[in-house]
């Protein structure tokens, strides 16, 4: 490994960190649910993976990195204090996985939208974009296009589900590839 100055490995860790501090923390907070617990939680993992950061391997996914570290913390959490989790150990263990499991499903997701969206119609694509990346509203896009505000919600609604429809069928096709 390469040696970096502290300054240049501080923003690379505050980079990447910034990147999945949602994510880590929506993870905690399945682990450990009291808010307060959570975020303390979240503090001294992100004391761990500061500490650590030499130890991480460029390359490879700082977010399961980052979990792992979280869930050894929340147990620790657990065995520390007087509150004790609601569920053993085991189960915590599994819904650790299967939310990483989910999250991973949401990922591919995400990366299947802009190649759905590319199919879509012009006109589907338009109006589907100027209601969510412009955040228009129904009412004002009905205006805007001169149609029934139904026939607007209606139009929406069927995008939607072809998205989704093209968006299960990315998934398939990358589970048999």
């Amino acid at each position: 490994m390469i040696p970096v100055s502290d300054e240049k490995k501080d923003g690379q860790f505050v980079q990447i960190f910034a990147r999945y501090q949602t994510q880590l923390f929506r993870y905690v907070a399945s682990l450990v649910p009291h808010l307060q617990d959570a975020e303390d939680v979240l503090g001294q993992v992100t004391i761990v993976l500061w500490e650590n950061f030499d130890a991480f391997s460029p390359g490879t996914s700082f977010l399961a990195w980052a979990r792992r570290i979280a869930y050894l913390r929340a147990l620790e959490f657990y065995r520390q204090s007087a509150k004790r989790p609601l569920l053993s150990e085991g189960l915590i263990e599994q819904l650790a996985r299967e939310i990483e499991d989910r999250d991973e499903v949401s990922i591919r997701r995400l990366a299947a939208l802009p190649i759905c969206l590319e199919k879509l119609p012009a006109a589907d694509r338009d109006l589907i974009q100027r209601r969510y990346r412009e955040n228009v509203k129904g009412i004002e896009l009905a205006r805007q296009l001169g149609r029934p505000v139904n026939s607007v919600y209606k139009s929406l609604g069927r995008i939607r589900r072809a998205l989704l429809t093209c968006i299960e069928r990315q998934l398939a096709a990358e589970a048999t590839a």
